[in-house]
């Protein structure tokens, strides 16, 4: 297989670099894009890679972006903006830090959002930080995070009350 660094770089811009075959150094850039922070980068079964990320604004929560990339490799990924996924202004006081595929064992596949919650933090504050996970829904032509209090994770989108 082949891993990826994704990064920003001295907040300028969001850079990519293929990484060497023991994962220990970068071999080359391959990506540079707008300036961006919390990346998490993902690849859909079919083949099509996203990216998920925050802007910049220090501790102050910001709308999520999403990204999708047109080209078929990270090479040249063309990405197309998809908006905010979250429809919130705030993306629900989270910052991207990692997405993830669940198989729950009687139901399809799904991609799991993981975010920082730097707001919320417990009795320590930030290094007892809280954390957003929901479940990524995607439609024929979009994607979306919505909100939920709880969920099930053998079948996230069922409604509240019948888990």
């Amino acid at each position: 297989g082949q891993a990826f660094l994704i990064r920003s770089c001295n907040n300028e811009y969001t850079a990519i670099s293929r990484l060497s075959a023991d994962y220990l150094n970068s071999v080359a850039m391959i990506s540079r894009s707008s300036r961006f922070e919390g990346m998490a980068i993902f690849r859909h079964r079919n083949g099509t890679y996203y990216l998920i990320t925050s802007h910049l604004s220090g501790w102050e929560p910001n709308p999520l972006t999403l990204f999708r990339a047109e080209g078929a490799t990270l090479d040249d990924p063309r990405w197309r903006n998809m908006g905010n996924p979250t429809r919130n202004n705030v993306s629900f006081n989270s910052q991207p830090t990692f997405v993830v595929e669940v198989v729950p064992s009687h139901a399809s596949p799904y991609f799991l959002y993981m975010g920082d919650n730097w707001l919320h933090a417990g009795m320590q504050g930030l290094q007892d930080a809280a954390y957003v996970w929901l479940p990524i829904r995607f439609g024929q032509n979009s994607v979306f995070l919505d909100y939920r209090t709880a969920w099930d994770v053998e079948d996230p989108f069922a409604p509240r009350g019948t888990w």
